[in-house]
């Protein structure tokens, strides 16, 4: 989408699917609509990969966690959205963007 800068998917455990796909998205643009982006996102999705994939939730953030050779912390993201243990790893670019990831979940 180009409204999109960067982005990481991860699984959310689902008690009825096993897993659901919760979309973490930086916006290339400070003036982004994240809701007409979520509904155009989840519209993408359907019709690129299909309605199997059941895409619903999206995640505006200012940053992704990363490390310092830039690689997404897709594992650590997984484990705050599951609700489990997060290990923040010593090769963290930034550690308050897992704050970010939190407190989006909050919203």
């Amino acid at each position: 989408h180009p409204q999109v800068a960067e982005c990481a998917v991860v699984a959310q455990n689902c008690d009825l699917k096993g897993e659901v796909p919760i979309g973490f998205i930086v916006t290339s643009s400070e003036s982004a609509n994240n809701e007409q982006l979520a509904d155009e996102l989840r519209a993408l999705m359907r019709a690129e990969i299909g309605p199997l994939a059941c895409y619903q939730t999206s995640h505006t953030l200012a940053k992704l966690p990363k490390t310092r050779s830039g690689k997404i912390l897709r594992k650590s993201i997984k484990n705050i959205l599951n609700g489990e243990p997060c290990v923040v790893p010593p090769t963290i670019e930034d550690p308050a963007t897992l704050d970010l990831v939190k407190q989006a979940l909050a919203n």
